[in-house]
């Protein structure tokens, strides 16, 4: 028989929730924590000023408060402190609730690269050594997986990356910002970077992909002060990142 949520539960739910989020705020910002009125109308980053990243981080401690998995498109979708406690509810959350999660089958280890002085040649050393071995796996959730690699489909598709930065004049020492969600395009990007002798210059893409115009003006002084010369991004972002051409001098 399935048990409705009661009033109650929800309530309870409704104020654990918000002390969690509470002592959070307090942590970002002490000087003005007393001051926020936390409610389920509080929007998440124009009320209680938490961006991508601490949203990131709030979401964690939501999940290990409650013991539960937040599904990855309501967390991203998520506007208002009421969002979050409606996606606690659909994911059947309860304090001291148990998350069970499915083994995995190991891969033999393998030796260390310890010759190698950077990552590019960390990777090129497990290609020599065994470019079939699955590298990295990027997942959804704990039963959901968006996709893998083996060593060398990693070297392969970084490097079509460095040859179309290198077509696009960047030199060994430039900064190239990265802004992509994590992804196996994330992992490319990052490498293909590193193999055009650039320096990878990482922002957190915004939660939401509306939010993406303001999330670039938001993240122009970090862009201008690294001296980025180019930005990497998802379709979605190309637009909007023209705007920056004006505000980031390099």
């Amino acid at each position: 028989m399935k048990m409705v949520p009661t009033t109650d539960d929800r309530r309870s739910r409704e104020g654990d929730l918000i002390a969690v989020v509470r002592e959070f705020v307090h942590e970002l910002q002490p000087q003005r924590a007393n001051a926020i009125d936390i409610s389920p109308s509080s929007r998440i980053e124009r009320d209680l000023g938490i961006d991508s990243l601490g949203r990131t981080e709030l979401i964690l401690r939501i999940e290990r408060a409650f013991r539960v998995r937040l599904p990855t498109q309501i967390v991203g979708e998520a506007d208002t402190i009421g969002d979050l406690i409606n996606a606690l509810e659909h994911a059947g959350a309860r304090p001291g609730s148990v998350r069970t999660v499915q083994p995995t089958i190991a891969l033999p280890p393998v030796p260390a690269a310890t010759e190698a002085g950077t990552l590019v040649e960390v990777l090129d050393w497990h290609v020599t050594q065994h470019p079939d071995r699955l590298h990295l796996t990027v997942l959804q959730d704990d039963t959901t997986a968006l996709g893998a690699m083996t060593y060398a489909e990693l070297a392969e598709s970084a490097r079509a990356v460095a040859a179309g930065l290198i077509r696009r004049n960047v030199e060994p020492g430039d900064r190239v910002a990265l802004m992509l969600p994590t992804s196996l395009d994330f992992f490319s990007a990052f490498f293909g970077i590193l193999y055009a002798g650039a320096v990878p210059v990482p922002i957190y893409p915004p939660m939401r992909l509306s939010q993406i115009e303001d999330h670039l003006r938001r993240q122009a002084g970090i862009l201008s002060n690294a001296g980025a010369r180019i930005l990497v991004t998802m379709q979605e972002g190309m637009g909007p990142a023209a705007l920056l051409r004006g505000q980031v001098e390099s």
